[in-house]
């Protein structure tokens, strides 16, 4: 009953010795719950809940999507799209509809038959999508108005025509589905125990997508951030593209894979990788002891650039920081056109630290958003107060790989002698390559180098 508390017996499981462990449970229909420390001396969890108003095993909306042809509200063109947390059917006993209420109260519904206006369909690699597209005038009640299409927007009643394959299939119902109130549009808000961002692993933040995945080359990872992916979930390669990957990455035998912690992040090992390598994710989720939702494959994910360790220090070299000393950065990938054209003139900075810190901006600008790289030296000290070039010309070469600077117009007082060292390389996190991927702001040391 809602906001009761059970007790689960674990009684036909081998229990382990005395101490402290972590139980995953996942209960199906029940929301906002919670778990006490499960007790080894007498095998018991306590479970506090809030139940629903629906059978345990009803379908659950994932996440509700929509799609406004033309910004005018319900209008012929629209999609609805629903993703559940099950495969999913129609029947076709009675007939199939939906009403959607704005928040001032008018209501329109999609049927498919009489007043026909709406076609229903169930897709996705796990049938566990259903798509409404508005085909006709809706027929409009309540307050009579045109009905909003947005995310207050609500579903208010759908036909129960609209149900899981269990064995005994039960109906959907988003009266229900939450414990309390109705499933809106454009958002989703489902129990704690089932998946809570869109299915389908996403590559970026587009969409409503909190998570974004990301290819590091650098260091064979494939980094999914809070959010990316279902807690608890598995994700596991499904594709290796391009060149310098390892298929076997992708097989069932030998993928690799890792679980998503509580916040939905995760990261995993690929055997290899370089700037050419492209990968294919999935994710799957155990739904009992035998059965597992798995979501379809993700976008094509693409290593991110990143600066090598080729970048170096150079011009004179005769350990003193002046005019006409250079910096060269290498990129693992062509940086756009766009961005090359308009990035020839460059503001450095040179730290008074034993180890000296050198910054390169955008010309004019001191916004960390026109930071191009961050070059931390080792032992270095170029200066005992502050170095700055202004106005030095930058050259991009080598297809849009290499970019070398030409410091210039030196003003405060250089220290002189300066040994060759190690420097740290980090470039400035607004990079993007010509595929527009965003660069890998992981440090990099370069060559052995000095000014």
């Amino acid at each position: 009953t809602s906001g009761s508390t059970g007790q689960v017996d674990l009684t036909g499981a081998s229990f382990p010795a005395i101490g402290s462990y972590v139980y995953q449970v996942a209960v199906r229909g029940v929301t906002g719950t919670s778990f006490s420390p499960f007790s080894a001396l007498s095998g018991t969890v306590q479970i506090s809940s809030t139940g629903l108003r629906t059978v345990p095993s009803a379908p659950v909306a994932i996440e509700i999507a929509r799609s406004d042809s033309g910004n005018n509200g319900v209008s012929i063109g629209d999609v609805i799209t629903v993703t559940f947390n099950e495969p999913m059917q129609i029947t076709t006993s009675v007939t199939r509809s939906i009403t959607l209420e704005d928040s001032n109260g008018d209501r329109a519904t999609l049927q498919s038959t009489s007043q026909t206006n709406a076609t229903f369909a169930i897709g996705g690699v796990d049938s566990n999508v259903l798509t409404i597209t508005v085909t006709g005038a809706p027929i409009l009640s309540g307050n009579g108005g045109p009905v909003a299409f947005g995310t207050s927007t609500v579903i208010q009643a759908v036909s129960p025509t609209f149900k899981d394959r269990q064995t005994t299939p039960a109906t959907w119902n988003p009266l229900n589905a939450l414990g309390a109130g109705v499933d809106p549009l454009g958002e989703w808000r489902v129990p704690a125990s089932t998946p809570g961002v869109p299915f389908t692993l996403t590559a970026d933040t587009s969409g409503r997508s909190t998570g974004k995945i990301t290819l590091n080359h650098v260091a064979d990872t494939v980094v999914g951030a809070a959010g990316a992916a279902v807690p608890g979930a598995t994700v596991f390669v499904s594709a290796v593209g391009g060149t310098g990957g390892t298929a076997a990455d992708a097989v069932t035998a030998t993928r690799k894979q890792a679980t998503a912690a509580a916040d939905g992040s995760f990261s995993i090992t690929l055997s290899s990788a370089t700037k050419d390598t492209t990968v294919q994710l999935r994710q799957e989720v155990q739904r009992t002891a035998t059965a597992a939702l798995t979501s379809a494959a993700s976008a094509t994910i693409a290593a991110q650039p990143a600066l090598v360790g080729t970048s170096t220090l150079g011009g004179n070299a005769n350990g003193e920081m002046q005019n006409g000393d250079t910096i060269v950065l290498d990129f693992s990938a062509a940086m756009p056109t766009a961005l090359t054209t308009t990035l020839t003139s460059f503001d450095v900075t040179v730290s008074g630290a034993t180890s000296s810190v050198i910054v390169i901006r955008r010309a004019g600008t001191t916004a960390e958003a026109d930071v191009v790289a961050t070059i931390t030296t080792t032992g270095a000290k170029y200066t005992s107060d502050e170095l700055t070039f202004a106005n030095s010309g930058g050259a991009w070469t080598a297809g849009n790989t290499r970019l070398t600077i030409t410091l210039a117009n030196r003003t405060g007082t250089a220290t002189t002698g300066t040994a060759a060292h190690m420097s740290s390389y980090v470039a400035g996190p607004q990079l993007v390559d010509a595929n527009g991927v965003a660069i890998d702001t992981t440090p990099v040391v370069g060559a052995s180098s000095r000014f």
